[in-house]
């Protein structure tokens, strides 16, 4: 670790207690992922405590009130408060789950507001940050060769590191394509991601999918409608009819799942995968294609794949990968498989097996907590 502060221990034997600290406590994918592993810790070990950045009014405001054994809006002070109130809580580890994402607060962690100081699941990249301790990953996310990109100390879960919540809402298994207007007789490729995700390079490998799949469409997901009609052109620059490519935008969280279950292949974005979306739509059914690149932000899509058991579907070329989505459009039962594989195994797949990735994770906590009180060495457990 880059730094001690004299630091009062509370009284021995207590629980292990652990701060999170967010500006996403609401409906956002943050919550989307972790409500799960927050309803399943382990009450008796750890005391757990919230610090809000940016309270808004709402369930999962409630519930996390609700689960935390204390809640704390913080929104009204500074970030060199914060720290100092997390240490007269006297946090044993503080974990930022924003990074360096919208409403962040990287400031509390330089003020240390814990013995050790955790990096979890808001940014998929180093802080940079010295007083940042530890960054979660798994063994893909991450490689070890790779380590020395980041600044923090890498702490591994056995599987995927992202958790998600089980169980969740479940689109029905049914046909619901005209409720969002898409056609019954095509193949149907989706892209959920935000925009700012797409670059040349995915547009270009998308057009070149439907061009090798002539009876496909691909459903655009598209949050600003004012960029619709330099899409389209860009689309009818492309050679493409741009009626093949369905513009679709926002909507309630139920209702995009319902929506995602309709299609027949996500297709990822490359540099910046998709991360909620992903395990969204292998929730769903449906499965999602991705490139495997070099970064966090673009191995994440493979690491969510292996613990779906489809590791087949991330590929390392572009070319691969227009190969493939070409492939699964024109066999349509090697793709029936797939959906099938996904709807029998689901629940127990290690990708949505929310108690043993909590379990996986207070592992991760105890041993940082260990090494905090005892600095000769981290004995990651897994």
């Amino acid at each position: 670790m880059s730094r001690q502060i004299d630091l009062c221990p509370h009284p021995p034997g207590d629980r292990i207690r652990v701060g999170y600290f967010s500006a996403d406590i609401y409906d956002h994918p943050t919550m989307h992922l972790f409500e799960g592993a927050l309803r399943a810790h382990d009450r008796d070990r750890f005391e757990f405590f919230v610090y809000d950045l940016a309270p808004r009014e709402g369930s999962y405001q409630q519930l996390v009130q609700e689960i935390a054994d204390t809640y704390r809006d913080v929104s009204a002070i500074s970030a060199g408060q914060i720290a100092e109130v997390a240490r007269r809580d006297q946090i044993d580890i503080a974990i930022d789950l924003k990074g360096d994402t919208f409403q962040s607060r990287p400031e509390i962690f330089a003020h240390r507001a814990a013995p050790a100081q955790v990096s979890f699941l808001g940014f998929p990249g180093t802080s940079g940050m010295a007083d940042m301790d530890f960054m979660v990953a798994d063994p893909i996310t991450i490689p070890p060769e790779a380590e020395h990109c980041y600044s923090e100390r890498i702490l591994r879960m056995p599987q995927c590191y992202q958790p998600n919540t089980n169980p969740r809402y479940s689109p029905a298994d049914t046909n619901m394509r005209d409720r969002f207007g898409i056609p019954q007789d095509r193949f149907v490729f989706a892209t959920f991601n935000n925009i700012y995700k797409i670059g040349p390079r995915e547009f270009a490998t998308w057009m070149e999918i439907l061009k090798a799949a002539p009876d496909s469409v691909l459903v655009f997901y598209l949050s600003n409608l004012d960029l619709k009609d330099r899409l389209i052109a860009k689309v009818k620059a492309a050679g493409v009819d741009p009626d093949r490519v369905i513009l679709t935008g926002p909507l309630p969280q139920k209702d995009h799942l319902d929506r995602i279950s309709q299609v027949d292949l996500c297709l990822d974005c490359f540099s910046y995968n998709a991360h909620t979306t992903a395990s969204d739509a292998i929730w769903c059914g449906v499965p999602i294609l991705t490139l495997c690149g070099e970064q966090f932000a673009a191995r994440v899509a493979t690491s969510i794949l292996h613990a779906a058991n489809l590791a087949e579907l991330s590929v390392t070329s572009v070319a691969d990968y227009v190969q493939l989505a070409a492939a699964l459009a024109k066999d349509p039962e090697r793709l029936s498989r797939i959906k099938r594989q996904l709807k029998e195994e689901r629940d127990q797949l290690p990708l949505f097996d929310t108690q043993t990735w909590t379990r996986d994770f207070e592992g991760l906590l105890e041993a940082v907590y260990q090494e905090s009180r005892d600095p000769a060495g981290l004995d990651q457990p897994g």
